[in-house]
């Protein structure tokens, strides 16, 4: 088993494996101070790939035209009080983009 630490600006976060890994990941809301996610990964690309992924997203255009997907939006959005549902998409998208903006994304090298 190895030990892996990675050190970031605020945090530091350990892994101790079999596995290999060089580089670690970390998204966290500077603002509040906690981590929204981390982990590590076998290669720079996988880190990134894998932070990025970890960040939240929108509803997607795929989902907004399923309709079957869509009749579950309109309900949704009735129940919050929307009078239609693209007032609701408007909402979701104001609200991630928000949230995503308060996040700050860090790849480092890690150490064993």
């Amino acid at each position: 088993m190895t030990l892996y630490t990675a050190t970031f600006a605020d945090h530091i976060i350990t892994r101790n494996t079999d596995r290999a890994y060089s580089h670690a990941w970390i998204v966290t809301n500077t603002a509040e101070g906690t981590v929204y996610a981390k982990g590590f990964a076998s290669d720079l690309e996988k880190a990134q790939t894998a932070a990025a992924a970890s960040l939240p997203r929108d509803i997607s255009d795929r989902d907004k035209k399923n309709a079957r997907i869509a009749a579950g939006h309109r309900r949704t959005a009735e129940g919050f009080g929307f009078t239609n549902v693209q007032d609701w998409y408007a909402s979701i998208t104001e609200r991630t983009t928000a949230h995503r903006a308060a996040l700050t994304t860090e790849v480092v090298a890690v150490t064993s």
